[in-house]
């Protein structure tokens, strides 16, 4: 079984953090539970933007709600980062409903775990004068393995709201690791 995240889009863990709470409880047992979207409008609006000119976004031709939100958006006069909110129009929620989606669950490129674990041990190796700390090959290859387990581990999925740590152990089990 797969575990989803969803993105309330009435801000129900912003607003109800409770509500929420109780709701991924009601989640729990289906591997399935509310995240908190992210609502920084700029940020939001700058990605929207930044993926359609560089493809990562395309918007099909039967989307034709989304395609008039985009084009009927404009900028916030007082604040040009963010796109103006207009009350009443019905397609302020469309595009409201792409940038929570894009917005909430993008997340940068990662380099590959080997590179990630290649720069943690060349930093522990070459060590770091403006702190203190000497050059020691030998401790990077002690802390190889620990460095490999928690870059392993980054890459694992997130949880939010109650019982996180059980059901992260769950999942683990569930999957043949301990």
């Amino acid at each position: 079984m797969c575990y989803r995240d969803f993105t309330p889009t009435t801000d129900l863990a912003l607003r109800q953090p409770e509500i929420a709470h109780l709701a991924n409880e009601e989640l729990e047992p289906y591997d399935l539970a509310f995240q908190q979207a992210r609502n920084d409008r700029a940020g939001g609006a700058q990605l929207v933007y930044t993926m359609l000119q560089t493809g990562e976004l395309v918007i099909a031709d039967t989307c034709q709600n989304v395609m008039r939100a985009i084009e009927s958006r404009v900028h916030d006069k007082k604040e040009p980062l963010k796109v103006e909110k207009v009350v009443g129009d019905p397609y302020d929620d469309v595009w409201d409903a792409l940038r929570y989606a894009l917005y909430s669950h993008h997340e940068p490129e990662k380099k590959p775990l080997e590179m990630r674990v290649q720069d943690r041990l060349n930093a522990i190796v070459k060590g770091d004068e403006a702190r203190g700390i000497p050059p020691d090959p030998t401790t990077a290859m002690v802390q190889y393995q620990r460095i490999m387990r928690e870059e392993r581990e980054d890459e694992e999925p997130g949880y939010y709201g109650g019982g996180a740590r059980r059901r992260f152990q769950q999942m683990r089990r569930r999957r043949g690791r301990r």
